[in-house]
């Protein structure tokens, strides 16, 4: 169509007091007015219907029953209307002063009116469904200054999948239900907001809200709870579980900006968002529970800091941290080094431990190095795969007077374990020719090999036979 409004009178009788009149709005919806007219100053004092069963405004047309009846008074640029009925499948109420230099006094009770059919109304497609009310208190309304309230309700919302899919890739859960609700202060150009949002997935809550109009800028503060991560792969493309608490503060000027912190994983985390890009500082942060949200088994306990970066358009993560204290916890993988070896991992507590890894696509490859005074355990070349829950990686360690180094392979559940027999049989032999001839024995015959001449030992063998 390519408009927003076109009246067309389709009858219409007057006299010199009196106006009867028929008009269509759009081709689509109807109004009936009568009323008293004084064609000499413009004045009019009619009452009207507006009736019909499809609303039509710009490109947009949408089946709705419309039954509105009010009244109109006044003149083109100082009147007031008011009307009461059903439109957008409920009841709304409103009245609406119109003054000099586009002033308005706006009144308004929309009481469970569709939150889709309004979106369409206003020319843009519907990413919620639900029952939406709305009360609104706006006394003046004008380019340069507003003053008011306006209280909103979305009662049992859902999502449009197709839409939001199509929009920005996101396919929620055909389950999703969403109630909010939220407060909006007018005051000239700087406005106020609070409200929250509770849904299946988690709840946030807005607070000290505010909205420049000179610069279009928003920003709120936010308290985020999920109870349960898992119900949030649908974003994350990857399986987390557990629930996460946080709280900061969301920016809006053209793009999204967002920063927070969380304690959900002992310590803290705090963290920034900016152009597809999300960085995360780590304080004191449990490993144990940061791998069971990353729905790893928690092989290490300990506390860890420093830094996160991933990238949610490539999906790709980049991890260094670090650690004063952290050891093994017993599992498959160190039962099985402890009986192949008789080292046990879990007695020993590194004091300095250094971790560098990238996740792509939920494969993790990372570097662990830790050590103490006495002994060392370096995991190099290591990948996990959360998608087929497997390890493989290369030891090499010191402890427990033991030296070992291999490989690391299959379930994470139940790896298995492969020693590099070359290095561990020739560890050993160190071992028993110490034990045997005293410490520091293997150490000096070496040093003693160095000065042999090789054609003398040749002799000597010869001369043996």
């Amino acid at each position: 169509m390519g408009y927003a409004i076109d009246l067309k009178v389709e009858d219409m009788a007057f006299s010199t007091s009196h106006l009867d009149m028929l008009i269509s709005v759009n081709d689509a919806l109807k109004i009936e007015v009568e009323g008293f007219y004084a064609p000499w100053d413009k004045r009019v004092d009619v009452a009207y219907h507006l009736f019909g069963e499809k609303i039509a405004y710009r490109d947009i047309a949408f089946v709705d029953h419309v039954d509105m009846r009010g009244d109109f008074k006044g003149w083109i640029d100082l009147f007031h209307i008011n009307g009461k009925g059903k439109a957008l499948e409920g009841a709304v109420d409103f009245s609406l002063t119109h003054r000099a230099k586009n002033e308005q006094d706006i009144q308004m009770h929309a009481d469970k009116i569709s939150s889709a059919k309004l979106r369409l109304l206003f020319g843009q497609k519907p990413l919620f469904a639900g029952k939406l009310s709305i009360d609104a208190d706006v006394p003046i309304w004008s380019d340069f200054k507003k003053q008011g309230t306006i209280h909103v309700v979305l009662e049992r919302g859902g999502v449009y999948l197709q839409e939001i899919k199509r929009l920005y890739g996101i396919r929620f859960p055909d389950d999703f239900m969403i109630q909010a609700t939220g407060d909006i202060h007018l005051s000239d150009a700087k406005h106020t907001i609070a409200g929250q949002i509770v849904s299946t997935i988690g709840d946030i809550h807005f607070r000290k809200g505010r909205f420049i109009e000179t610069n279009q800028k928003l920003n709120i503060l936010y308290d985020l709870d999920i109870p349960e991560l898992s119900k949030w792969l649908f974003i994350t493309r990857k399986k987390y579980v557990g629930a996460f608490h946080a709280s900061g503060e969301i920016e809006y000027q053209n793009a999204l900006r967002f920063d927070g912190v969380s304690h959900s994983v002992g310590g803290e985390i705090n963290y920034y968002y900016e152009k597809q890009n999300l960085e995360a500082g780590l304080v004191d942060v449990s490993l144990e529970k940061m791998l069971s949200m990353l729905h790893y088994p928690p092989i290490m306990i300990g506390k860890i800091s420093g830094k996160v970066a991933y990238d949610l358009k490539e999906n790709i993560a980049l991890i260094n941290v670090q650690s004063n204290k952290l050891h093994f916890k017993q599992n498959p993988m160190t039962q099985k080094i402890f009986r192949l070896s008789g080292v046990d991992f879990a007695k020993e507590i590194f004091t300095r431990s250094y971790f560098s890894a990238s996740v792509d696509d939920g494969i993790v490859s990372y570097d662990f190095k830790a050590k103490n005074a006495k002994s060392y355990l370096n995991l190099l070349n290591t990948k996990m795969d959360a998608k087929k829950n497997t390890i493989h990686s290369h030891f090499d360690l010191k402890m427990q007077n033991e030296e070992l180094s291999g490989e690391i392979y299959g379930s994470l559940k139940s790896p298995q374990v492969k020693l590099d027999v070359g290095k561990y049989i020739e560890f050993k032999a160190k071992k028993e020719i110490d034990g045997f001839f005293g410490a520091g024995t293997t150490k000096k015959v070496k040093e003693k090999l160095k000065d042999v001449d090789v054609e003398d030992v040749k002799g000597f063998i010869k001369g043996l036979f």
